[in-house]
């Protein structure tokens, strides 16, 4: 996992192939690479024109939706930059970028511990913790509903939208904040850093 620490750091990082904003890209216009190349240059412009503004979003953890939003935004616009140069509409309407299937999403999502290799102590341990910080973070009583049903009732993004009434990607964005903030929990960061990164050793 790559440490952003700047504004280089994230552009570098959204160009990084495999990185997940560099996979939104490529799930939402497959066809041709000279057009997928041109929306990260137009997107990195951008962002990179307002740093400040964007650090701050990604400081809070909420970069990933901010940055979909800006996909979608370019790519379904006539007025947008993306179409000037490109002449290019995507359909948008089902656009799911961070789809996975149902039966894995929850492990996958919860600190994308497919990722890592962690013993299973460690692994639940983690797990654990994160659980019990969450009523430390979950204030807002419509995002604590929707992170309830994804953690404790196994359903997907696609069930909760169904049941709430709103779309996979409003679903996505509330469990994705209230994740990121118990994650920024002294004890969970310092589980992270033990786990993952290999600091702060005992």
């Amino acid at each position: 996992m790559i440490e952003i620490n700047n504004i280089n750091d994230l552009i570098n990082e959204i160009y990084r192939t495999g990185s997940i904003y560099n996979d939104i890209c490529y799930k939402l216009i497959q066809h041709n690479y000279n057009d997928i190349d041109t929306l990260l240059s137009i997107l990195c412009i951008d962002i990179y024109n307002r740093k400040e503004k964007m650090m701050e979003i990604y400081n809070k953890g909420e970069f990933k939706y901010f940055f979909i939003r800006m996909v979608i935004n370019q790519t379904k616009s006539v007025s947008s930059q993306f179409y000037k140069a490109t002449k290019l509409l995507v359909d948008t309407t089902n656009f799911t970028p961070l789809q996975y299937d149902d039966d894995s999403e929850i492990q996958h999502n919860f600190l994308i511990l497919d990722d890592y290799e962690l013993e299973l102590e460690q692994r639940e341990e983690l797990i654990t913790a994160m659980s019990e910080a969450r009523n430390l973070v979950l204030t807002d009583w419509f995002s604590s509903e929707m992170f309830k049903m994804y953690y404790d009732e196994n359903m997907t993004y696609r069930e909760i939208g169904k049941y709430a009434g709103v779309d996979y990607n409003t679903v996505y964005y509330y469990v994705s904040k209230n994740l990121e903030s118990i994650k920024r929990l002294p004890k969970i960061k310092h589980l992270i850093n033990m786990y993952i990164y290999n600091k702060d050793k005992v």
